[in-house]
């Protein structure tokens, strides 16, 4: 019983241990799991990391396998735990079982099942070995391929500025030669310049004449005008005075006439003595007038008759003389006004003549130094353009021969590259100081000869519109100057368009000289960038050089690492393999223990029934027999 006792305890003290080494197995198991996940995470990230950030990658990746290697070793430090702890499991069960035979038959199988995949996982181990050992060579052979092509595009940059330095060589020769041809473009469109300044000097000198012509026409126009405005308030002021006269006439024999009416209704003294004195004022005015004759109212009438005829007939010969001298005074004035407008129409005539004279051969003048300017100009662009075919096979020519140089003397290249990169520098230097003093003189020309230009059409302008003027006011009795303002005005519009043209050209020379200084300019930038590309590619090479030796000290580390994760993971499997056969053989031994357990339960019960008959039996003897007693009461407790 003492020794069924003991077996029990131990089985449930090895029961205890198994739980607890299965679920130690179990957090083993767990880690393993992490530890899977985080290599195929890592094995994902690989790649990726690799083409993003090789150097972040492979810290990340030591990191991980070092947190792998202290969870392995925890792991192991527990499954170690977890191996005792099986091994006196074992030998518990070997000791307690009688059964052990079948069971180590059991556990042979499964040993040799856990051995055939522990053989697996060694394979296993060796393909993920093989596939490592691939993805090193292929980085490897990435990274040889990288620094192969940095160097062939080093190379390949240095050509590069070996070539833009000859093309800025061939540019400042280029600009050395055009020189000269500049200056004298330059001193052509000056005296051009200054021929059209000329013309325009003597076109504003004619244009000034003709204004003063006109303004002397005005004047005589005005002075004629004045002398018809005096002539016509003369003969206005003796026209009023004949009017006076004859109003003065005509109030005095009204006056008679009333007096004579009133001689009618008066006294005959009253009437004599106011005849009397009528007739006398009659016999002054009209000495052929008929004598008084003898009293009487017959005598009156008469009288009276033939006052009022001699006064009727007086009238109408006043107002005849009037409308005589009107006409007269109007025939005076048209002959008056049209011999002046024929004067002013010669005069006018001849001035036209010799403007017109004056205009075309100002016309033919500008017309030839138009042409011969052309004719310049053509001769000049077709030398630039000979200049530039030769100039192209030139540099043709010396391309190719620079090639073969090159190809020849790739290493000297390297050599003299700083030497000539100086050179390069202060030549380019000493052009940019010439072609910006250049520029800076052109411009101070130009400029100070575009002002004179600007003043010279706003002095051209304001002429035009005194002419305009001048022909608005003068539209009736000036056609002729009229159409010689037209043709004043094509002229200048074709000077104009001369000068337009001439400017033009000098535009294009300056956006000439403008474009050659930004080719320059842009040439001596695209020298100091690939020089910035030749010390950046060199400090690439150095860091990735730097970098692929450090690569392969971790990929070497990591190789290491890698073999001993694959022996520990061997090893952990053909633990974890163990273990579950352990489990197994425990869940057996589990199951016979409740068989053992029922069987010494009707052991007891029998023998709890051989106590009571002993009691029975012995009504309570030796001590010896109640320490067989309270044994069995012990063992009887449930």
């Amino acid at each position: 019983e003492s020794k069924l006792a003991r077996e029990l305890r131990e089985e449930v003290e090895a029961n205890q241990k198994s739980r607890v080494a299965l679920a130690a197995e179990q957090q083993a198991l767990l880690l393993e799991q992490r530890a899977s996940e985080a290599r195929q995470r890592a094995v994902e990230h690989q790649p990726r990391a690799e083409e993003d950030e090789p150097q972040e990658s492979k810290l990340l990746l030591e990191r991980e396998l070092r947190e792998e290697v202290e969870a392995q070793q925890k792991s192991r430090a527990a499954l170690v735990a977890e191996h005792q702890a099986l091994l006196q499991e074992q030998r518990a069960i070997s000791a307690i079982s009688e059964q052990g035979v079948a069971a180590l038959a059991i556990q042979e199988a499964e040993a040799s099942e856990a051995r055939q995949q522990a053989a697996e996982h060694q394979q296993r181990a060796k393909e993920a070995e093989l596939q490592e050992s691939k993805l090193a060579r292929e980085l490897r052979d990435e990274v040889e391929a990288q620094a192969s092509h940095r160097s062939r595009a080093a190379l390949a940059a240095e050509h590069r500025a070996l070539l833009q330095e000859q093309r800025a060589s061939e540019a400042r020769q280029r600009a050395g030669e055009h020189q000269p041809r500049a200056e004298e473009a330059e001193l052509q469109e000056g005296t051009l310049e200054r021929e059209l300044r000329d013309e325009v000097e003597e076109s504003q000198n004619s244009k000034a004449a003709l204004v003063a012509e006109c303004q002397a026409l005005r004047e005589e126009q005005q002075a004629t005008s004045q002398i018809s405005m005096e002539h016509s308030a003369a003969a206005l002021a003796i026209r009023e005075a004949e009017a006076e006269q004859q109003q003065r006439i005509c109030d005095m024999l009204q006056s008679e006439v009333a007096k004579m009416e009133e001689l009618s209704s008066t006294p005959s003294s009253q009437v004599r003595s106011e005849q009397t004195e009528a007739e006398e004022i009659i016999g002054h005015t009209a000495p052929g007038a008929p004598q008084p004759a003898a009293s009487g109212t017959d005598m009156k009438d008469e009288r009276m008759r033939d006052v009022l005829n001699t006064l009727s007939h007086m009238t109408r010969k006043l107002t005849q003389r009037l409308h005589l001298a009107e006409q007269e005074l109007k025939d005076e004035m048209r002959s008056a006004l049209k011999a002046q407008r024929e004067v002013q129409d010669q005069r006018m005539q001849q001035t036209a003549a010799l403007a017109d004279k004056e205009a075309e051969a100002e016309h033919s003048a500008v017309a030839a130094a138009v042409g011969q300017a052309e004719a310049e100009f053509e001769e000049s662009v077709q030398q630039l353009r000979t200049e530039v075919s030769l100039e192209k096979s030139q540099h043709a020519a010396n391309v190719s021969r620079l090639k073969q140089q090159l190809i020849e003397a790739g290493i000297e290249a390297q050599i003299r590259e700083e030497d000539v990169a100086r050179m390069v520098h202060f030549e380019l230097q000493q052009s940019r100081q010439e072609c910006d003093s250049l520029r800076r003189d052109a411009s101070a020309t130009m400029t100070a000869e575009l002002v004179a230009i600007k003043e010279e059409a706003a002095a051209v302008a304001r002429s035009h519109a005194q002419l305009l003027s001048a022909k608005n006011e003068l539209q009736d009795e000036l056609l002729v100057l009229q159409q010689q303002s037209v043709v004043d005005l094509a002229a200048t519009q074709r000077s104009e368009r001369a000068a337009a043209a001439l400017r033009s050209l000098v535009a294009d020379i300056r956006r000439a000289e403008e474009g050659a200084a930004a080719r320059e300019a842009a040439v001596i930038e695209e020298l100091t960038a690939t020089r910035g590309r030749f010390e950046i590619q060199t400090t690439e090479l150095e860091a990735a050089k730097s970098d692929e030796l450090h690569s392969e000290e971790l990929l070497h580390a990591a190789h290491e690492v890698q073999c001993m994760l694959h022996n520990e993971c061997g090893a952990l499997t053909a633990h974890v393999e163990r273990a579950a056969t352990a489990e197994s053989v425990a869940q057996a031994r589990a199951a016979e223990l409740d068989e053992q357990r029922q069987v010494l339960r009707q052991e007891c019960q029998r023998l709890r029934s051989d106590n009571v008959l002993l009691r029975r039996q012995l009504h309570g003897g030796s001590p010896a027999l109640q320490d067989i007693k309270i044994v069995a009461a012990a063992r009887g407790r449930p």
